[in-house]
């Protein structure tokens, strides 16, 4: 702890923060410029195993290392800056050509205008995600936000923003992501997915199983996973290998439409219902076409 109003104060370079613990309700590693004397390079400093409680927060400075620490405030990065493996309250990217990595983020990310090339990857964050800059690559994140959206790319463009798992107050996916779209960012296979559920229906002849041919695509091709069919109350799971799966329902014993319910849904894939029909008819009325399953 600390009587003035930051408990670190980091200047010049290639110092090493390592295993400190500090409870202050103000700043906690702050970073001074050079005074005096010679001049010194301002960075290539490495902040590793920190823990700092009380609110207060760490800022590195450019072309820093910034791994394993635990902090209950603030984090800011400079240019250049590597950060991994933290677990800290919110984010904010200053300068750059910053990595961010495989860290835990217990609140909202901003990168600043000046932040270009920001590369983020594999982090939990628990905030909205705020780009302001151009280039930059947002990936294998998983992102929740209590807002509208989970990332909103204000002005940028070129910004990539794929694979990650997004979930905002009431969208998911690529729709969980804000963005211009003339702004040439490229904003694709986010999860969960949508995927497209085709039914192939027989229709029968009363007495008869009707067989059900299944199709199950995404955005990324053939899509495997079990497929619940609802058909006049019974339940059917059904097993679908590389986007193509069967079941045979029934047997039916009164003529009419019965009604047909399919459901998807798993952990990279938002729900999908798809809603048919199948008709039974009465013996010798009509000749009835049976899918056979390479089909379709």
């Amino acid at each position: 702890s600390s009587a003035f109003c930051y408990a670190i104060a980091v200047i010049g370079g290639y110092n090493n923060i390592e295993n400190n613990t500090i409870n202050h309700p103000g700043q906690g590693i702050v970073q001074q410029s050079t005074w005096g004397g010679a001049p010194q390079p301002n960075g290539f400093n490495t902040y590793i195993n920190n823990t700092l409680t009380g609110g207060c927060g760490l800022t590195a400075m450019v072309n820093s290392t910034v791994v394993n620490n635990t902090v209950e405030g603030a984090m800011t990065l400079n240019a250049d800056c590597t950060a991994e493996g933290n677990f800290v309250k919110n984010l904010t990217v200053n300068g750059a050509n910053c990595i961010v990595k495989n860290n835990i983020i217990n609140g909202p990310v901003t990168v600043a205008k000046a932040a270009q090339g920001t590369e983020m990857t594999g982090n939990v964050i628990n905030g909205l995600v705020t780009v302001n800059s151009d280039n930059n690559i947002i990936t294998d994140n998983g992102v929740t936000s209590t807002s509208e959206y989970a990332i909103d790319l204000k002005t940028g463009a070129n910004n990539i923003v794929t694979d990650n798992y997004l979930f905002a107050s009431e969208k998911s996916g690529d729709a969980a992501v804000k963005f211009a779209e003339d702004s040439n960012n490229t904003v694709k296979d986010n999860y969960p997915l949508n995927s497209d559920l085709t039914l192939i229906v027989d229709d029968v002849v009363i007495g008869e199983e009707s067989n059900i041919q299944i199709r199950l695509t995404d955005s990324k091709g053939t899509v495997s996973g079990t497929v619940k069919i609802t058909v006049n109350g019974a339940e059917y799971n059904v097993t679908v290998t590389d986007g193509k799966g069967s079941v045979a329902v029934g047997p039916f014993e009164e003529i009419g439409t019965v009604p047909i319910v399919a459901e998807f849904v798993d952990e990279f894939h938002s729900l999908t219902i798809v809603e048919d029909e199948l008709t039974v008819y009465g013996p010798g009325n009509v000749t009835v076409k049976h899918t056979d399953a390479g089909d379709a």
